[in-house]
């Protein structure tokens, strides 16, 4: 969750060297991390347009809201109405 909440600092996205500076988290825990997220689909990459050796990641805010969403509706399901 740190991780995706660091990079909603980073509209453009952020390399994970940058995510590691800015968490204070050793370099290979936040690349662990960031790739789980990615194959979630929850972090997407600029891999195929991207120039150079850096990887940039951003969130995708609506996978996200759509699992904040289930993940509600799995912790309060809706009452039965009284008839």
């Amino acid at each position: 969750m740190v991780i995706l909440r660091s990079l909603q600092d980073y509209p453009e996205g952020a390399t994970t060297g940058m995510l590691a500076q800015d968490l204070d988290l050793p370099y290979q825990t936040v690349v662990r991390h960031v790739r789980a997220l990615e194959d979630d689909g929850l972090v997407s990459s600029d891999t195929e347009d991207r120039a150079g050796r850096r990887v940039n990641y951003t969130v995708d805010r609506t996978k996200v809201a759509s699992l904040l969403g289930d993940l509600w509706q799995y912790l309060l399901p809706a009452k039965p109405q009284d008839d």
